[in-house]
């Protein structure tokens, strides 16, 4: 049986909602601003945030708030290694998948599906450094997984996908 990407869309939203519930899992906090610390925050399904970056107290405040995963795109010249070691000193899992200005390597795509679709790994928050670029994946996400192009493409943007990434974004989506 051929699901169409309506079907396929609302059976990805109905999992997203229900997981938590049957798991028994911390729900990430509602709203689009959580605290000064975490900049650009946005609660996209009852598990899944994204955000900019994380100042001072941030990471300490994400794990007051339940969070268990935090998905750094940012490259190591952004301090990546630090954020990495507080992050581990709190307990908190910590991935880096350095998005540097071309588009990720399907390695990189493959490892940041898995993050996102396994429930171990949640509440998770997927960041960079203003969200141009967690939105940019995001929203490539949500077209691979059936969402219309006009939805994902605003996701992507409330996250803080900038038209530069958007560009990117929608060559990588015309060349397939």
């Amino acid at each position: 049986m051929k699901l169409t990407g309506f079907a396929c869309y609302l059976i990805t939203a109905f999992l997203m909602v229900l997981s938590p519930l049957t798991l028994g899992q911390t729900q990430v906090p509602f709203g689009d601003a959580i605290s000064n610390s975490i900049y650009n925050y946005h609660r996209h399904t009852p598990t899944i945030a994204t955000s900019g970056s994380i100042a001072s107290g941030g990471l300490s405040e994400l794990k007051q708030k339940g969070f268990k995963t935090i998905v750094d795109f940012r490259t190591p010249a952004e301090g990546t290694a630090q954020e990495a070691k507080q992050a581990k000193a709190l307990g908190l899992n910590y991935i880096n998948l350095a998005v540097g200005k071309a588009w990720p390597s399907d390695e990189l795509l493959a490892e940041f599906y898995a993050l996102v679709e396994d429930p171990k790994q949640h509440p998770i928050l997927l960041h960079c450094a203003s969200a141009n670029r967690v939105g940019m994946l995001w929203a490539y996400y949500r077209l691979q997984r059936g969402m219309g192009k006009s939805g994902a493409l605003e996701e992507g943007r409330t996250i803080g996908m900038k038209p530069n990434r958007e560009r990117v974004l929608l060559d990588k989506v015309s060349s397939f």
